[in-house]
């Protein structure tokens, strides 16, 4: 497995984000859910990160002097599991009080990006409590609402089983006209945990370390 950085020079761009792209290769025929891979990565000194990939050290969210390792998993699972970096990060545990738990990932380019008010902190948080009124089930081990905030970096959104990739301007979480317009984005992504829509074989193309299964239709 390759990985191929982000390079903000190519861009112009003055960016405390990166992204990464991976490319897989293996033999034919090979089932991806019995297929096990253990993939370190490393980060920028200073750098926190959030996944739904289980670390091998307990709660290490920041970057390390040295690559961060976590536990094996099927190549199904490694491919639907993004990672989430930036210099700029902030995690919200939402609705703490159910099992299993479910948080709120930010990165930004700015500081300022990352200070949502408690009260759509709260409106989360609610949100988490009534999917399990309506879908009566939690299927995953946790949850993370990964959200990107830079007017650096294009609007999408990929729907993964453990974790949702949102990505958004600078001040979606700050600006109450950008939350009221769009704020139902993360709940829509959210919702497509249950009903399988990342797991489309056609959705099943590597985009960054999760699968894409964000808003296209299939190819032609």
């Amino acid at each position: 497995m390759a990985l191929a950085p982000f390079n903000e020079q190519d861009y112009g761009i003055d960016s405390e984000i990166r992204f990464c792209s991976i490319s897989l290769s293996f033999r034919k025929g090979g089932c991806i859910r019995s297929l096990l891979w253990s993939v370190p990565v490393i980060l920028p000194k200073g750098w926190h990160f959030a996944t739904a990939l289980s670390p091998n050290t307990p709660w290490a969210v920041a970057a390390l002097d040295g690559p961060i390792s976590f536990q094996t998993v099927s190549l199904e699972q490694l491919v639907d599991s993004p990672l989430l970096s930036g210099r700029y990060f902030r995690e919200v545990a939402l609705a703490p009080e159910i099992t299993p738990k479910h948080y709120l990932d930010m990165v930004a380019d700015k500081q300022e990006s990352l200070q949502i008010n408690q009260a759509h902190v709260d409106q989360l948080s609610n949100l988490v409590r009534q999917t399990g009124i309506l879908f009566r089930s939690r299927h995953y081990n946790s949850f993370r609402m990964l959200v990107t905030l830079s007017d650096h970096i294009s609007g999408n959104a990929f729907d993964h089983h453990q974790s949702l990739d949102n990505r958004r301007p600078a001040n979606f979480l700050t600006n109450e006209r950008s939350l009221i317009l769009y704020g139902n984005f993360i709940a829509h992504d959210f919702a497509h945990s249950w009903n399988g829509r990342s797991l489309l074989p056609w959705r099943r193309t590597v985009s960054g370390l999760g699968a894409n299964s964000g808003n296209k239709g299939p190819p032609p």
